[in-house]
């Protein structure tokens, strides 16, 4: 779940030779190295199977690196959420801010978080699948996640004829729905064909707000352009 290009941290010599970096430099890439680990195991193993021996394995640290970093499983599995989750936000805010009406808004926000949890599955698995069963703390980070796309999706009150009378929770709503169907094809294994979601879930968004026709213009549209590549 990350932009245009993925990069690794670059694992640094071991030991204290001259790599030229500062301490703070050293760590911070240690702690990306042992994230991205974290994602790769729970991806294969599931989250309750990974062991912090097998991450920092991975991650090419000693197990004292990774106590002093996070200090428990749960804590680098949430902090790789979160770490998932900016990376998601870099990407797909910046799509869903350039100019244009509400509706061409949400069609570029959504093409751009459905790209950029396609480009990565493993980080899908994590954020999407194993954060459902990694305990209370790992669930209150998913409501908040889906909760974190109620604004953009709130934004369509001002285009209904409706407006205020429109339910209150009405996006959170739709967020919900939404991120099931997501939820759905990425446990089917479907996570790099995302983007065929792209039109139903469109039409999903825009429907409460602007009716049915209005959302059926746009959900072809879409339809034509997925097509068409």
């Amino acid at each position: 779940m990350e932009g245009s290009s993925r990069q690794r941290p670059q694992q640094l010599p071991a030991g204290r030779g001259r790599h030229n970096l500062s301490r703070e430099e050293v760590l911070r890439s240690q702690r990306e190295r042992m994230l991205e680990a974290m994602i790769d195991t729970v991806a294969e193993k599931g989250y309750h199977a990974t062991s912090i021996v097998e991450v920092a394995r991975r991650a090419g640290v000693a197990r004292k690196s990774f106590y002093e970093q996070f200090g428990d499983k749960e804590t680098c599995f949430l902090a790789a959420h979160d770490w998932l989750l900016e990376r998601l936000a870099n990407y797909a805010i910046p799509a869903y801010q350039q100019p244009g009406t509400w509706p061409d808004r949400i069609r570029r926000g959504l093409a751009a978080v459905l790209t950029a949890i396609a480009y990565r599955p493993e980080g899908a698995r994590l954020a999407i699948i194993e954060i459902l069963a990694a305990g209370p703390r790992a669930h209150r980070r998913h409501l908040d996640a889906i909760d974190a796309f109620v604004p953009y999706i709130d934004q369509g009150r001002n285009e209904s004829a409706l407006g205020s009378r429109l339910p209150p929770t009405l996006a959170r709503i739709v967020a919900g729905g939404g991120a099931a169907r997501v939820h759905e094809e990425v446990a089917k294994g479907r996570t790099g064909e995302l983007r065929h979601l792209h039109p139903e879930l469109l039409y999903l968004v825009l429907l409460p707000y602007l009716g049915h026709q209005r959302a059926h213009q746009e959900m072809e549209g879409a339809r034509a352009k997925l097509s068409s590549r």
